[in-house]
């Protein structure tokens, strides 16, 4: 059976779920996906009427399709008062090695000196994905800025501690720590 044009992958259906669970607002979603503002909408607009109905909307699985789902990395950046923060959701893998560098390129032009790498939603990391990483906090070192890791998922802890990253990136569990070491004396004068 043919799908009819109009129609989106199961996966790309569940990241707009995703995005819309987190408040997300369409037209970032949409420039985020590489979708269609009003395919968006029309996509939000069936959840609601889902849920109007008493439907519930399934996020686990893969809806049906044979085989792994598909992964994806999305990184949304938010600026913040006096640093941004790159919140970065999905498989921080090779296979997403390239568009991550992109994105971590893009921030690090950026007018913000300090730079909060947000892994909550973050479901998988490999050697690659951590070397990326690695290589974007080295050049901000670099050039006299700071970045680090803030609130990584449970499904990355394990890998962040066998792959040594934390000796490599600051890593921070809360919000506050992390801007408490970002914007620390002691690191304003050249300390981590």
């Amino acid at each position: 059976m043919q799908k009819k044009p109009h129609e989106l992958p199961m996966h790309m259906y569940h990241r707009i779920y995703r995005f819309a669970q987190r408040n997300v607002e369409p037209d970032r979603i949409a420039l985020t996906l590489d979708l269609p503002l009003r395919t968006v909408q029309r996509v939000l607009d069936r959840f609601a009427q889902a849920q109007e109905r008493g439907e519930e909307i399934h996020q686990g699985g893969n809806g049906g399709d044979q085989g792994q789902p598909e992964t994806f990395l999305d990184v949304y950046v938010v600026p913040k008062v006096r640093y941004v923060v790159a919140d970065m959701s999905g498989w921080i893998t090779a296979e997403h090695r390239e568009r991550l560098r992109e994105q971590l390129n893009e921030v690090s032009k950026s007018s913000f000196k300090v730079v909060a790498l947000l892994m909550r939603d973050a479901l998988a990391m490999d050697e690659e994905g951590a070397e990326e990483l690695v290589s974007f906090h080295d050049g901000m070192r670099r050039r006299g800025r700071y970045a680090a890791i803030l609130d990584p998922s449970r499904h990355i802890e394990s890998f962040i501690g066998t792959y040594g990253l934390e000796e490599k990136i600051p890593v921070f569990g809360t919000e506050k720590t992390f801007e408490d070491e970002a914007f620390s004396t002691r690191r304003a004068a050249g300390g981590r």
